[in-house]
């Protein structure tokens, strides 16, 4: 901001400031001498500064994130191999799939961060149904139903126990 200076004159009263030699440019107009005024820098009577542009990249965002994790405290869960989040919306459902998340909690267990690669898939609720009982099946096809016979042979055991005790007893009498 320049510095003004006082001027010798006054104007019904009242002191004027004017700006320094230096912010005044002569010029020729038609044939005649002209001194007008550069744009001011501040002070009285000069223009109001625009405000700053702010860019928004993705930078700024994971900035702001960072931040808002610090804040919550967050935790990460480690051995993680697969998240998958389903939204359901007018009739279709929509999966998102991230395969080695890097998952965050807050301590409480209210909020969830996952980032990572995600793969995104709509689908009907028909759809969404046989898909899940595909993966069911899957996860299930490696256990069995406990057989009948195993468990016939504890029950005889048990039953072979009871009558060995009874001839001891007998004896006893």
């Amino acid at each position: 901001m320049p510095k003004t200076v006082k001027a010798a004159r006054t104007n019904a009263g009242k002191v004027v400031f004017t700006p320094k030699a230096e912010a005044k440019k002569e010029t020729e107009v038609n044939g005649k001498k002209m001194a007008i005024a550069t744009a001011r820098a501040g002070g009285k009577g000069s223009m109001r500064m625009k405000g700053k542009v702010v860019r928004k990249g993705a930078a700024a965002d994971m900035m702001k994130l960072e931040a808002a994790k610090k804040t919550l405290r967050t935790q990460q869960l480690g051995g993680m191999d697969e998240c998958e989040m389903m939204q359901k919306y007018d009739g279709k459902i929509k999966i998102t799939t991230w395969k080695s998340p890097k998952l965050e909690s807050t301590i409480d267990g209210g909020v969830f961060f996952v980032s990572g690669a995600s793969k995104a898939e709509e689908m009907t609720e028909a759809e969404f149904d046989a898909k899940i009982k595909a993966q069911f099946e899957e996860m299930t096809k490696g256990f069995t139903q406990p057989a009948e016979e195993e468990a016939k042979p504890e029950e005889e055991k048990k039953e072979e126990e009871k009558t060995e005790e009874k001839p001891e007893e007998e004896k006893k009498d």
